[in-house]
């Protein structure tokens, strides 16, 4: 993510794991010049305040659930994306990772000296992680 489009004012690279590999890969793909990947009107803008997308989301999750449960009422209990960022630190701290791997996964700016002296990319580190995270997430979804 280019630091123009991050909170932290710097870039922040997010190394994907195979399985969230495959998920991009069975995305649906949109025409035209650099199409938005995450759009709720085929490409041609970006997902903006992610209520359409949300609500997207709901609704073919709930149906899924549904399906799943042999349920027709089954409903999701209420959730916000921020959710995903929290159930990831706490699965990652829950999995061994420390936490200056899970602020690097996450983007967290560094604080006190360490945003001067620790220049560290955690590259390698953040990978470990998010593969050891996609591994926990197939279990729990098979």
């Amino acid at each position: 993510m280019p630091r123009e489009r991050f909170k932290g004012r710097r870039d922040h690279v997010v190394p994907l794991a195979p399985e969230a590999w495959a998920i991009y890969e069975a995305m649906p793909t949109w025409d035209g010049k650099d199409p938005y990947l995450f759009s709720t009107q085929d490409g041609k803008v970006a997902v903006s305040g992610f209520s359409k997308a949300k609500t997207l989301l709901d609704k073919a999750a709930n149906a899924q659930l549904r399906e799943l449960a042999g349920d027709e009422t089954a409903t999701l209990i209420r959730y916000r994306i921020h959710d995903f960022r929290v159930t990831c630190e706490s699965r990652l701290a829950d999995l061994g990772f420390n936490q200056d791997v899970r602020d690097a996964v996450l983007g967290h700016a560094k604080v006190g000296l360490q945003r001067t002296y620790n220049k560290h990319d955690y590259a390698d580190e953040k990978r470990a992680a998010l593969e050891a995270y996609a591994a926990h997430v197939m279990e729990v979804v098979r």
